[in-house]
């Protein structure tokens, strides 16, 4: 059972395409200059921030910058393509809506859209919410699902009939005679702030849900791999309890 899915993180997402664009003349018809100077616009701003984050031991080359750059505004795009298609037909070019700028035809669709898509959004992770807060009262001691937001994995490890999830903030979570029912990806990409080019996986969203006498944990995660592509994939696992245990301690309990 999950209720944050892929599907759902898509519409998630969506969202917020109204609040991305800002209403522009030029935007009403097609227009091949307009698109060439507003996606260098955007570009320019893009490829400053990533100069920013980028001052760190073994950085990345400029060449690596501007494809990381091209590679989140082309993600940006296909966001909009997901736009429900009476919008799009009113959208002169897709290109220019995904830089920022829009007809005020198309603003007046987008605004109601969103709204409702995110009222429907929300229900859906109030439910889970709900859900994981009725299974946690069954565990020996709460974890605090509902308060855990984006955290980087670094490790799966399986041990003695339990699995471990090791992540970023120096905790481990322990799940007792545990086993994976879904598990997409093979790969982790441990994050390290200092090398550039790490990747990470990312747990989006978290949601528990008891399953007769056990508890089965989801995890929604976004692999980004060296070269920046991403990748959207589940990870639940179920056990008889679950426990967050400091890292430290636990890698001194194994030596």
């Amino acid at each position: 059972m999950k209720y944050m899915t892929k599907e759902w993180m898509l519409k998630n997402r969506l969202t917020s395409a109204y609040r991305l664009v800002r209403e522009s003349e030029r935007a009403e018809k097609f227009d091949e200059d307009f698109y060439r100077q507003v996606s260098e616009q955007l570009f320019d701003k893009y490829l400053i921030n990533e100069r920013e984050f980028n001052r760190r031991p073994n950085p990345l080359t400029e060449e690596q910058m501007c494809n990381r750059v091209r590679r989140e505004l082309t993600n940006r795009q296909r966001l909009f393509e997901y736009l429900p298609q009476e919008i799009r037909d009113r959208i002169a070019d897709l290109r220019v809506c995904a830089t920022g700028f829009a007809s005020a035809e198309v603003i007046a669709l987008l605004k109601p859209f969103c709204e409702n898509l995110k009222a429907e959004c929300d229900a859906v992770k109030d439910r889970a919410h709900a859900e994981t807060d009725d299974a946690e009262s069954f565990l020996a001691e709460p974890q605090n699902f509902n308060e855990c937001g984006e955290m980087f994995l670094l490790e799966i490890r399986q041990e003695g009939g339990d699995v471990y999830l090791v992540f970023d903030f120096g905790e481990t979570l322990r799940i007792k005679n545990a086993e994976i029912v879904e598990r997409e990806s093979d790969t982790i990409y441990p994050f390290d702030e200092k090398i550039a080019d790490s990747g990470w996986s990312l747990v989006l969203e978290t949601e528990l849900h008891r399953v007769g006498d056990l508890f089965e944990v989801h995890f929604l995660i976004e692999n980004l791999d060296r070269s920046d592509e991403r990748e959207w994939w589940y990870l639940t696992v179920r056990g008889t309890d679950l426990k967050t245990i400091p890292t430290s301690k636990l890698k001194k309990r194994q030596a």
